[in-house]
């Protein structure tokens, strides 16, 4: 009986080597195509993100040097298992392991702020000179590219915009915002609004808004209306198809965050930290609904969830370099429309935060200071899941994303990408992760032993079975019995 047992076994390990009993992976990958996630502008995930005290780095890669302060960087999106952010001049595409999968050179250089969408396999890149290239991600060629926005004000004078809100998409239009500095001021004095035909990038119509333009916004597109505020404080709502002016509404103070959508109901944020929710009817008519102070002042754009927005701030303001401004983070009760829970963050916070809702909910957020850390809210206390050490540590604009395998992505004014993931309890033999031992395993094992397939860094912890401290064919064989049900 020994015997038949070991053939058995010899037998099962020559399948396994040649490819038997392989089942593909079905798994079906999800994707960050816009600056918060989805349609609705609202980052949110069921997948279990890492929390306090048991999130590692998964890698870190050098987009541009702690110094270099000329070179901009885009808020990153997540496509086809790959990470997708502008650098300067270039399109980057990283793998799950933070190497360089392909780059794609750019017309010209990104601006300040840029914040990307991924269109039916197309990266949407806001360039310097407020024109729009289309990226293919799978060839790198240039699908399209729409000429630069260029005005003049009531004197004659050329003005020259830069893009630096989020893009929509509403699976045919691109809506892309503008906005236009006084030379002298640097405050936002105009805008537009191009609605982009994402398969040839034709300008379908635009609407000139000269009261500010759009800095940090961006629309949410429902019912066929695009919905968006401007830094003239004011809610437009246009047609989607032709971009008639259905309502303009204005609010407590000029807006730089997006508007959100959740429950039949909008939610924008004003720069004088107040929440503003309102609703738009068949015909456009905006009706504010409730508002709630929350903070000195926010740039952050707020996550609903369950009847609660999550949202960021600045609670007071600086008294110098050598005494930092405290940051603010709230969970508001919309049905009531007041303020539930505040607790005080190290610095402002100017990102927008991301929810996991997986077990509860966790919001994760930066703050705009040193260290440059990703922090968790966890509706009670406020805690560092990941610290940058040394130089990697800066300032931080950047709002975190989230991978479909649980992976949060951010980088900070150093210059570094982060990648932090959960701190994994390892089960010996289970060498795809998926918390059971199977044949697969074995298969998987075998191969490393015999240096078909690249061995991971926890090769020994994960597949050692005899401990002798190396990986054979003996682990293998080992590997399989267990799998199978064999002593």
């Amino acid at each position: 009986m020994k015997k038949s047992c070991t053939m058995l076994v010899s037998v099962f390990l020559c399948l396994l080597l040649f490819g038997a009993f392989l089942v593909p992976a079905t798994a079906a990958e999800e994707n960050w195509t816009r600056f918060r996630g989805n349609p609705d502008n609202i980052a949110r995930t069921d997948t279990a993100l890492p929390l306090p005290d048991a999130a590692v780095l998964s890698y870190r890669y050098s987009l541009k040097a702690s110094d270099d302060w000329a070179t901009n960087v885009s808020e990153p999106l997540f496509y086809d298992g790959h990470l997708v952010i502008a650098v300067g001049n270039e399109l980057l595409l990283l793998d799950v392991k933070g190497n360089v999968a392909n780059r794609f050179a750019l017309s010209s250089l990104i601006g300040y702020n840029c914040r990307l969408a991924i269109a039916d396999g197309k990266a949407i890149v806001p360039l310097s000179d407020a024109s729009v290239q289309a990226v293919d991600l799978e060839a790198g060629n240039t699908v399209w590219h729409t000429q630069p926005v260029v005005t003049t004000d009531a004197n004659g004078a050329t003005q020259y915009h830069s893009m630096q809100s989020a893009i929509a998409f509403d699976g045919e239009y691109l809506y892309v915002p503008t906005v236009c500095f006084d030379s002298v001021t640097y405050a936002p004095v105009r805008g537009e609004l191009l609605c982009i035909n994402a398969q040839n990038g034709d300008i379908c119509w635009t609407c000139d808004h000269t009261q500010g333009g759009y800095n940090w916004n961006g629309a949410v597109v429902t019912d066929g209306k695009v919905v968006i505020a401007g830094q003239d404080g004011v809610v437009s709502v246009f047609d989607r198809t032709n971009g008639a002016v259905l309502d303009r509404f204005a609010l407590s103070a000029p807006v730089s965050s997006l508007v959100t959508y959740a429950d039949g109901s909008y939610y924008t944020v004003s720069t004088d930290g107040v929440l503003h929710s309102f609703t738009v009817d068949d015909a456009g008519k905006v009706t504010e609904t409730g508002s709630v102070p929350f903070a000195y002042s926010s740039t952050s754009s707020p996550a609903v969830f369950n009847g609660k927005a999550y949202v960021g701030g600045l609670l007071e303001v600086s008294v110098d370099w050598e005494h930092p401004a405290k940051g603010v983070f709230v969970v508001i009760d919309l049905a009531a429309m007041r303020v539930e829970k505040t607790v005080e963050t190290p610095a402002e916070v100017k990102s927008s935060p991301l929810l996991g809702v997986a077990d509860g909910v966790c919001a994760y957020f930066t703050c705009n200071n040193y260290p440059g850390a990703l922090y968790c809210f966890d509706g009670n206390q406020v805690q560092e899941v990941y610290v940058p050490a040394g130089s990697d540590q800066n300032y931080c604009i950047s709002s975190p994303i989230a991978s479909a395998d649980g992976i949060v992505y951010y980088w900070n004014d150093s210059g570094a990408l982060f990648a932090i993931k959960k701190a994994e309890s390892v089960m010996r033999g289970d060498l795809n992760g998926d918390g059971k031992i199977t044949t697969l395993d074995a298969r998987l094992l075998l191969r490393m032993s015999v240096d078909l397939d690249e061995k991971p860094e926890n090769i020994l912890l994960l597949g050692d079975m005899d401990e002798n401290g190396k990986i054979t064919t003996a682990d293998a064989r080992a590997l399989l019995r267990q799998a199978v049900g064999l002593k």
